[in-house]
């Protein structure tokens, strides 16, 4: 099989991607061979094609953006420290091209462009410079709002919203929110479990119940497990759960999907639920009796795009 993928990549290289998702037996290849930890199917092609990790020495993760590249950097040099090194290496190459009076010459022709230029001899002394960088990369009434913090203890303390929900609000991450709260020296409040899924919880019957387990498909978290049942319950609220949210309709697809085969494969029956969307306590109930009856191109269509109301139910696999 992996001949035959390398082979399509070669002759298509513009559309052996789909290609393999297409085809069941590639793509069922890809799935069971990978050892990539991601949602990008590009990913797990080159993954199971090199039976090559994509987590770097730090922990990080690396991405494909070209196939015959392989594996780039997993991230900025200020996040990761593997790209850091890299990049320190790739100078000291290139420096050792060089003499020290080489080098010596470039430095100082660069500083005198810079001096006629702009008066300095290094780009951040440059006064413009300097104010664009004091500028928030937030707009100006978002920026105010977590600059003022009577404004995010009342948000976060007085309202008891979590960060999740104030970042929601703001349309910015919600680590963006614990940043301003750091800043502010505000106490960060647990709000693990959302209103939405404690109600959840009072549909359960009377067992052992986890809740934000990592510990089960790792690295990707189960809002709920039930281990006397076999059963996960995963609450996707609409707005973290939209296809933006994962780059393309695809991603969300396969995103949807890893986690079910994921739980599959420990002979775990995962249940997707939706925010405002269906009788949750009649869906529970009926997959606490082993029926689980899922369509993403249902819950898509109805619930990320809808086109018109329906009545009927709706659940989440494939």
């Amino acid at each position: 099989m992996k001949e035959v993928i390398l082979d399509l990549i070669q002759n298509k290289p513009k559309h052996y991607s789909a290609m393999i998702q297409r085809s069941v037996k590639m793509k069922e290849w890809v799935l069971n061979n990978n050892l990539a930890e991601s949602t990008n199917f590009l990913d797990l092609i080159y993954s199971a094609v090199y039976q090559e990790s994509n987590i770097c020495p730090y922990n990080n993760k690396y991405k494909i953006k070209r196939f015959h590249l392989g594996w780039s950097k997993c991230g900025p040099a200020n996040k990761c420290q593997c790209t850091k090194e890299a990049i320190s290496k790739n100078v000291s190459k290139t420096k050792q091209k060089y003499t020290v009076e080489e080098n010596y010459k470039i430095n100082a022709k660069r500083n005198k462009t810079m001096l006629m230029k702009y008066g300095v001899t290094h780009n951040l002394k440059r006064t413009e410079v300097k104010e664009k960088l004091k500028l928030p990369k937030i707009n100006n009434i978002i920026s105010e709002k977590l600059n003022n913090k009577k404004w995010l203890i009342n948000e976060h303390h007085t309202k008891r919203k979590s960060l999740v929900t104030i970042g929601i609000e703001l349309d910015v991450y919600y680590g963006t929110v614990s940043f301003y709260c750091r800043k502010h020296n505000i106490e960060i409040k647990s709000r693990s479990i959302s209103g939405s899924e404690k109600q959840i919880l009072k549909y359960l019957p009377d067992t052992k119940i986890i809740t934000n387990t990592r510990s089960i498909i790792r690295p990707y978290e189960l809002d709920i497990y039930l281990p006397e049942y076999n059963i996960a319950i995963e609450y996707n609220g609409i707005y973290w759960h939209r296809p933006a949210k994962f780059g393309s309709k695809l991603q969300w697809f396969i995103y949807h999907q890893n986690k079910e085969e994921l739980c599959n494969s420990l002979g775990i029956k995962l249940l997707h639920l939706w925010e405002n969307y269906g009788d949750h306590e009649t869906l529970i109930g009926e997959a606490i009796n082993g029926n689980i009856n899922n369509n993403l191109d249902l819950a898509f269509n109805d619930i990320i795009w809808p086109k018109k109301k329906h009545s009927e139910k709706c659940f989440l696999t494939l």
